[in-house]
């Protein structure tokens, strides 16, 4: 694909950008709109105000942004964005109902979800009118050995064994810094595994990352299972840049793992640390069972109705889905490892080097898709739900 159809491509959304310059309404004055507004300030996109339901927040603020009841919209509405910062996905289309009926005149195309809103519209337009790269999410898996082995791992730690060699912190170092090299800012870059803390330079990764670049980060995050406790040095660290810990939950399928949550608990509220503890469904993308073939047309369907957010920087490289390359690499397929785009090469050319770091996130690849399509199920896996982390 070339520099001048992309860019007809994203030209279409002309009309949508020209709306963001006029400021963007956030619905939803939550934990979920903060963390929005927070990255609408952080790139120059004017936050309007907040409407909301709750008439415990209304004409209250929130950062400086009023919160305002539906009828007080009415009087400020003038065809703006209105994005939808709910938590919960299945109320999107609900909440979008009851716009449209309290604001019979608001227009439905400019009510913005926002999955839609963050995967493509923002990176695009701050490109297209500021000349800066926005992404989504990034991840690193600095180690993929893991503390426990759970059945159906979507990246097989469970086939990892616990004296595998762990990547390099020079590696690690270098691919941060080519990475911000091109991207101005992320809403969340993250750390995981396997298991993250069982990287011994850890709190070094978290360091370096907190001193060159934690004001080009929306939230700074640590995924974890929980079984760990992070020593002294990481608290420390983890305390001074706005590190928030993710805790996959498995408590009901490993009830063991109930006192080790409470200690971490502890531990984090002790340090003032951000946490969360998150029940995760599990899938089952079929990894072992499928196979289709090498046929393009049939690995391009399911490249497009994927469109998986996982987005890995491993070395200097970026990989567009990060279980392609770690079941690859972790059941032995061997293919698909050369699915990356190199930032190396695209790094010292400024205008070019964004574009093709955007062409590629937004699922522009050269063949139309990875070649670990071949033996995962897509979005057909949600059809085949997982007791979350079933021990081996």
């Amino acid at each position: 694909m070339t520099y001048d159809i992309m860019d007809s491509i994203l030209s279409k959304n002309g009309r949508t950008y020209e709306s963001i310059d006029k400021g963007v309404w956030l619905f939803g004055a939550g934990i979920f709109g903060e963390r929005m507004l927070c990255f609408l300030n952080s790139n120059d996109i004017n936050a309007l105000g907040f409407v909301d339901n709750n008439p415990q927040k209304i004409n209250t603020q929130l950062r400086g942004k009023t919160i305002y009841s539906f009828e007080d919209f009415k009087k400020l509405y003038s065809n703006e964005l209105i994005l939808l910062c709910v938590l919960r996905k299945s109320n999107e289309d609900q909440i979008i109902d009851q716009i449209i009926r309290n604001i019979s005149f608001v227009d439905r195309s400019f009510i913005i979800k926002y999955d839609a809103f963050m995967d493509s519209l923002v990176s695009e337009y701050c490109w297209k009118k500021q000349g800066r790269m926005v992404a989504r999410v990034v991840q690193i898996s600095l180690t993929e050995r893991c503390t426990l082995k759970c059945k159906k791992c979507a990246h097989a730690c469970n086939l990892v064994d616990m004296n595998a060699t762990d990547l390099e912190v020079e590696d690690i170092i270098s691919g941060i810094d080519v990475f911000f090299d091109i991207v101005d800012y992320i809403e969340e870059f993250v750390l995981l595994g396997g298991e993250p803390l069982l990287y011994k330079n850890l709190a070094h990764v978290v360091g370096h990352i907190g001193k060159h670049y934690r004001n080009r980060i929306g939230v700074f995050s640590i995924t974890t299972n929980g079984t760990i406790v992070p020593n002294e040095q990481l608290l420390e660290v983890c305390e001074e840049n706005l590190v928030k810990f993710r805790i996959s939950d498995y408590s009901n399928t490993i009830e063991r793992l109930k006192k080790p949550y409470e200690k971490l608990a502890a531990t984090l509220n002790q340090y003032d640390i951000d946490y969360e503890f998150e029940k995760v469904e599990w899938v089952d993308f079929g990894f072992e069972l499928v196979d289709r073939g090498t046929d393009s047309e049939i690995l391009k369907r399911v490249f497009e109705n994927c469109k998986t957010p996982c987005r890995e920087l491993r070395y200097d490289r970026l990989y567009y889905c990060m279980m392609g390359r770690s079941i690859s690499e972790n059941m032995g397929y061997g293919i698909g490892l050369d699915d990356y785009l190199d930032l190396k090469n695209i790094r010292n050319s400024e205008t070019r080097g964004k574009y093709e770091f955007l062409r590629y996130t937004l699922g522009f690849l050269d063949k139309g898709y990875i070649e670990m399509c071949q033996h995962c199920r897509g979005k057909e896996a949600y059809q085949y739900p997982l007791v979350p982390a079933e021990q081996m």
